[in-house]
């Protein structure tokens, strides 16, 4: 199978499974998710192994410490727990 180089919007958006709005959007984006593009006069165009390694740079891996239970308020016993500001002492 003979992949393409160069994938459009339509097919990027398809490969992500996500919708071409979210491609424009993340385009113009301040907040990017950083999925790299390439501009050539009016059209945009999308590398196939960009958008590979953007789909493994997305995985995440939990961390979490199953040996130590998860403390809950009853936990603390007859500490107070403030919420908010200090107030101020008189």
């Amino acid at each position: 199978m003979i992949e393409k180089l160069l994938l459009n919007e339509k097919e990027a958006a398809e490969l992500l499974n996500m919708s071409t709005h979210f491609l424009r959007r993340d385009r113009i984006s301040e907040r990017s998710a950083g999925i790299p593009f390439i501009r050539i006069g009016g059209s945009v165009r999308y590398r196939f192994v960009d958008l590979e390694s953007w789909i493994a740079e997305q995985v995440r891996n939990p961390v979490r410490k199953s040996s130590e239970p998860q403390k809950n308020s009853a936990d603390y016993g007859d500490e107070k727990r403030w919420r908010g500001r200090p107030r101020k002492k008189i």
